[in-house]
């Protein structure tokens, strides 16, 4: 997805930000950038609604894909589509009759279990499971990757963000060089 602005708003813009003696592209770079980093937040909230986990986890599958410049004043947003999330962040906890139950994801609500994973106190919360024989190496369970979920309307609310947040932006930075130009700020 793609954050950009239209000729006709970019005239009204420069004109307005000219009269103030600031660069123009600059400014529009520094909404863009702002705005990303507001649409990666609807985003990330918009995938909460289907994986049960913190925004703060899912912030992190959400990226700009470039930032702004003053040369390009556009950005765009990705989700990666192999990031699994660790099941400690789907709330895992050890059932007293062994095993591990956490919460699901997608459709199916509730909780799901693993009956012979187990969560060692070194590794910080995350969840394992032994290989093959009863000794053998420790694999780490992962829930589900966010770019499995891509289709849940992330795009639409990531667009209505964009619209909504950018406009606003762009007043902000006015307002910004307004006080600028009449001393207010230090």
């Amino acid at each position: 997805m793609q954050i950009s602005i239209d000729q006709r708003s970019a005239s009204q813009v420069r004109k307005i930000l000219t009269q103030l003696g600031a660069n123009v592209t600059k400014e529009l770079a520094v909404a863009v950038n702002k705005t990303v980093t507001q649409v990666k937040t609807a985003a990330a909230r918009k995938l909460k609604e289907v994986i049960p986990v913190p925004v703060k986890v899912l912030k992190k599958a959400v990226f700009a894909k470039d930032k702004a410049t003053a040369a390009s004043p556009r950005s765009g947003i990705n989700l990666y589509g192999g990031y699994a999330i660790p099941l400690k962040y789907f709330g895992a906890r050890e059932m007293k009759k062994g095993g591990v139950s956490f919460r699901q994801s997608g459709p199916t609500k509730g909780r799901g279990s693993l009956p012979n994973a187990f969560i060692p106190r070194r590794y910080n919360g995350n969840v394992y499971q032994r290989v093959a024989k009863p000794r053998g190496p420790l694999m780490q369970q992962k829930g589900p990757a966010p770019g499995e979920y891509a289709s849940v309307g992330v795009t639409a609310a990531a667009l209505a963000t964009a619209k909504d947040k950018l406009p606003k932006q762009i007043q902000e930075r006015i307002r910004f060089l307004t006080l600028k130009a009449q001393g207010g700020l230090k």
